[in-house]
């Protein structure tokens, strides 16, 4: 039995207003078109598509950042009571989300205040929230998290430069776990890093994960990372969700053709398998934002795109086997099956 969903997505919409020029009217911007989602208790939900896909937007309008312009974000209570609308936030309602959503970002040196030592980076969320007490019960908090991450504790005393791009990582995770939040959303957490170091982190999320019962959101562009640390994926392209499945399934046989050409490019590690598998390269580019294509919008660079995919937008639509996918060829098979 599916567990009931800690995070829902209703029609999500995130959009800008852009100029092009002094002359001319005002345009729109549609980052995130749409975007529906539940996120279970408990699980890595891997969120991927290329640059300028509208995963960031998605996770920022998640934490909080970007009120979207419209749809609605619901979250279960930690009483375990119904969904409940945290779309339009009040400043109360803010401040209790803020320990239940928190998000880890990808540079582990911009992220961080050069001129704050590590103690004052750490407790900065408990100072906004009124909590910790006196300054030595403080210190036993950011401690105690330091440990958690793998850090000493006398490492407090510091300031961000005496560390390594790793060590710097670790201090964001401690910033973004010390109030105990429910959810964390990993934005590229893991892209800035060298590969040892990469996995050393993965590996404390996911010791993390098991230990605080938390659920991840992990935005990420390196697929071989996605395969190996999340249980499923949902698939951006366009500031829209074309597909969403477990993992192992995903990897094994993509429903939407714009997820087989992303696969088609993941390194084959195994090198007896190496130069058997296909590379698909589309053609044209990536849609204006602004001038979006009628129908799908991935149609004028699908090598699989018919009639249907030119006049009408396929919804995202569940096969019932926990996958879903928004494609009209994916429709067909599925009603065929």
């Amino acid at each position: 039995m599916t567990a009931e969903p800690i995070l829902a997505l209703r029609e999500v919409t995130m959009t800008f207003p852009v100029r092009r020029g002094w002359l001319s009217r005002p345009a729109v911007l549609r980052a995130v078109a749409g975007v529906t989602l539940d996120v279970r208790p408990g699980e890595v939900l891997g969120i991927v598509g290329e640059s300028g896909c509208g995963k960031t937007t998605l996770g920022r309008c998640i934490v909080g950042v970007h009120p979207p312009t419209s749809g609605r974000i619901l979250l279960r209570p930690r009483d375990g009571g119904p969904l409940r609308d945290i779309t339009r936030r009040d400043r109360a309602l803010q401040a209790e989300l803020a320990r239940d959503i928190r998000m880890i970002f990808q540079d582990p040196f911009g992220s961080l205040n050069p001129r704050l030592t590590v103690f004052d980076i750490v407790a900065e969320p408990l100072r906004v929230h009124g909590e910790g007490g006196d300054r030595a019960a403080l210190e036993d908090r950011v401690a105690a998290m330091l440990e958690k991450v793998g850090l000493r504790p006398d490492a407090m005393r510091r300031y961000p430069h005496a560390f390594s791009g790793g060590q710097r990582q670790r201090i964001g995770i401690a910033r973004a776990l010390i109030l105990g939040p429910r959810i964390v959303v990993a934005d590229e957490a893991v892209s800035a890093l060298d590969v040892s170091v990469r996995a050393q982190i993965l590996n404390l999320l996911q010791d993390l994960r098991e230990e605080m019962g938390l659920t991840i959101l992990f935005i990420g562009h390196d697929l071989g990372v996605v395969r190996a640390f999340c249980d499923r994926v949902a698939v951006m392209y366009c500031g829209e969700l074309v597909e969403v499945a477990p993992a192992e399934e995903l990897f094994r046989a993509p429903a939407h053709p714009y997820t087989e050409v992303l696969l088609s490019a993941v390194p084959e590690p195994d090198p007896r398998l190496r130069g058997q598998k296909r590379r698909i390269v589309l053609q044209g580019e990536v849609p204006d934002p602004l001038a979006r294509p009628s129908g799908c919008v991935f149609h004028p660079r699908c090598p699989a795109a018919f009639d249907r995919c030119r006049n009408e937008a396929p919804e995202l639509t569940s096969r019932g086997d926990g996958r879903a996918a928004a494609c009209w060829r994916h429709e067909v098979v599925r009603s065929a099956a």
